[in-house]
C-alpha cells in the first residue's frame, strides 16, 4: 500500500516544488487526504468495515472541534498577550467539553472518565 502512495506522492512533490514551498505543502496535504480516501475504500469494499458507522461515531467530536476552532479564532483576534492566549486555551477547552456534554451519551462517557481519574469526593454530585 505504501508503494502505491509513493507512486503518486513523489511525482506530485517534484512537480509542485517547482512552484514554491506553499504549493508543495498544499499538494502534499491533498495527497495525504487521497491516501486516507483510498484506505477508506479498501476498508469498505475489501475488509467490509462499516466506514459510515465509523464516520458517524466521530462526527460529534469533529463538529465540536470545528466549533472550538472557530471560537478560538475569534478569541485570538481579541489580544496578542500571552496571558490572554493561556486563558483562551482554557476557554476553548470549556467550550469544547460544553458542546460535547449537550449529547447525553457523550456527557455520560465524560463523567465516567472523570470518575476514574478524579477523587471520589469531587464527583459525588454527578
Amino acid at each position: 500500500m505504501g508503494k502505491l502512495h509513493l507512486v503518486v506522492l513523489i511525482p506530485a512533490c517534484i512537480i509542485s516544488s517547482n512552484y514554491g514551498f506553499w504549493p508543495l505543502v498544499y499538494v502534499r496535504s491533498w495527497i495525504r487526504l487521497e491516501m486516507l480516501l483510498v484506505h477508506l475504500i479498501i476498508l469498505k469494499f475489501i475488509i467490509k468495515f462499516p466506514i459510515f458507522k465509523m464516520i458517524k461515531n466521530v462526527s460529534l467530536t469533529a463538529a465540536s472541534t470545528l466549533l472550538m476552532f472557530l471560537f478560538g479564532s475569534v478569541l485570538q483576534q481579541i489580544s496578542n498577550w500571552i496571558v490572554w492566549d493561556l486563558f483562551s486555551i482554557l476557554l476553548c477547552s470549556i467550550f469544547y467539553f460544553g458542546i460535547l456534554t449537550l449529547n447525553q451519551e457523550m456527557k455520560q462517557e465524560i463523567i465516567n472518565i472523570l470518575k476514574r481519574i478524579a477523587p471520589h469526593n469531587f464527583l459525588k454530585k454527578f
